[in-house]
């Protein structure tokens, strides 16, 4: 497997927000139980953008990664 670049990992993260966006979308746009669907797969796609982005770690350097990371992942830790 070749080494994976940071376009690569955003690529990918990029790919699980649009999923995330479409469940958003569901719980919407769909009346009644169409919305479960939506439900279901927000919190677990929007987990999956966080953990590919943490990603970048294996791309940069760490420390590098962690300085950048650590505010965004204190907001996110305090948005109920």
């Amino acid at each position: 497997m070749a080494d994976r670049t940071a376009p690569d990992v955003l690529r990918d993260a990029a790919d699980a927000l649009a999923l995330a966006e479409r469940a958003l979308a569901e719980i919407i746009n769909q009346p009644g139980r169409g919305r479960v669907a939506g439900i279901r797969n927000l919190p677990v796609w929007g987990r999956i953008v966080t953990q590919t982005i943490e990603n970048l770690r294996t791309v940069v350097s760490r420390d590098v990664f962690n300085r950048w990371w650590a505010p965004w992942q204190a907001q996110l830790r305090d948005d109920p």
